[in-house]
């Protein structure tokens, strides 16, 4: 059933999802999203560090943004399996634009306190929870499957030119608007977002076996979505990839200011120049997916995108060396930085398809969950690894070793039978 549909996938157009008008919808409430996130990015961590005037203040509610995620996905997902996602992802966006706007709100009248920042950061988190399994749980009654490639490279596509857009009118809007008005921004967009998403017709009516809100038919649900996890190979693999994906990241994307900075010389006009051309390339990367994926398998696009990420940081790791001649070293971050990106797409796009691809629409909720959980708690776990690495290693040393192993292990995939199923 998959290889049909992969089949099928390659005789579509990017043009064919005009046909797809409820999931253009999904995308327009998405990208309106995307872009209050990247002004909250930048206006979220400045406020925090205006509030507390403290580094470890900002680690800290950014560790309790990341919380909900790792504790409550999983059973997010088991929840939402019988309610109508629809209404589930609507209600969360608006009660994320309600906390964010208080928070603005509170800061801009000086009431607002670290604890009762956390509190509101915890209540965001906990309903962006609900919010990412039934946002995937939604996909198959608004795409058709043979059209996931295009859809899902879209989706990312349209996010990441929406995040280029939000970060650079951040600066603009904080300076003339100052943080609470910039915070008000992002809160707009969640209202924006939902109704946009009530206005999709997801052809969800009562659902049949609707969950009951019970402990045994709860714990029942997440035990299904465990038991069907553990059960299919292919959707376990895709799951353990979709986690270590990140790990493999952090490296530059957490050490990216050191690095430019104190290795390269440059200002903070570098670090912005490798966000932004990383950012480009993920967009490109991500529309040419599908056409590439025509012609070369999804494993292959996986493992080569895994290869050439490893091939950047030792690129990183000799650009260091020339760091006197800083035209030189512009260039080279740039075009590194644009080519990490555009292969880094398809390494996350191919694990997207292939999630949705495999898993069956009733257990999308669940297992989404348990996926993103996964994702999200590798982030501290490599964020710790890479903290205690680094007090017998130096960066570049870091780089290196990210870098070298990074390749052997995707070359190693090329001997997994089981990726042959992506």
């Amino acid at each position: 059933m998959v290889l049909q549909e992969q089949r099928r996938a390659k005789a579509h157009r990017y043009r064919d999802l005009l046909t797809q008008r409820e999931y253009m919808k999904l995308m327009a409430a998405n990208a309106v999203n995307r872009y209050g996130d990247s002004i909250d990015m930048i206006a979220f961590s400045l406020m925090v560090y205006q509030l507390t005037g403290s580094a470890s203040w900002v680690a800290v509610i950014f560790g309790v943004n990341a919380l909900p995620s790792i504790l409550f996905q999983p059973f997010a997902g088991a929840i939402v399996e019988g309610m109508n996602k629809r209404y589930v992802m609507a209600a969360a966006d608006i009660g994320r634009g309600l906390a964010v706007a208080a928070t603005a709100i509170l800061f801009m009248l000086g009431l607002l306190q670290p604890w009762l920042l956390l509190l509101l950061t915890f209540m965001n988190s906990t309903l962006e929870s609900l919010r990412i399994p039934a946002g995937l749980a939604i996909i198959p009654r608004l795409l058709q499957k043979s059209m996931y490639p295009h859809g899902i490279a879209f989706n990312t596509t349209l996010k990441k030119m929406m995040e280029l857009i939000g970060l650079g009118s951040a600066a603009a809007i904080i300076g003339m608007f100052g943080l609470g008005t910039a915070i008000l921004i992002d809160a707009a967009t969640f209202i924006i977002s939902a109704a946009l998403i009530l206005g999709i017709d997801s052809k969800e009516t009562s659902i049949s076996g609707r969950l009951k809100l019970d402990m045994i038919g709860y714990m029942h649900t997440l035990k299904e979505g465990f038991d069907y996890l553990s059960n299919t190979r292919t959707v376990f693999t895709i799951c353990l990839l979709g986690g270590a994906i990140g790990i493999f990241l952090i490296p530059i994307n957490s050490m990216m200011a050191p690095y430019t900075t104190d290795f390269l010389g440059l200002s903070a006009n570098g670090m912005s120049a490798a966000g932004i051309s990383s950012t480009i390339g993920l967009g490109l990367g991500a529309i040419l997916f599908p056409y590439l994926r025509k012609t070369l398998s999804s494993r292959i696009l996986f493992i080569s995108g895994g290869v050439v990420i490893g091939a950047c940081y030792l690129i990183w790791v000799w650009i260091a060396a020339y760091a006197d001649q800083r035209v030189f070293v512009y260039t080279l971050l740039i075009i590194t930085m644009l080519v990490f990106g555009f292969f880094a797409s398809f390494v996350e796009t191919v694990i997207g398809v292939s999630f949705m691809e495999h898993i069956e629409e009733a257990y999308l909720s669940r297992v989404g969950a348990i996926f993103n959980a996964i994702a999200s708690v590798t982030i501290p776990l490599g964020s710790m690894l890479i903290a205690a690495v680094m007090t017998k290693l130096n960066l570049l040393q870091l780089f290196g070793i990210t870098g070298i192993f990074t390749i052997l292990l995707f070359v190693g995939m090329l001997f997994i039978k089981t990726l042959r199923q992506l």
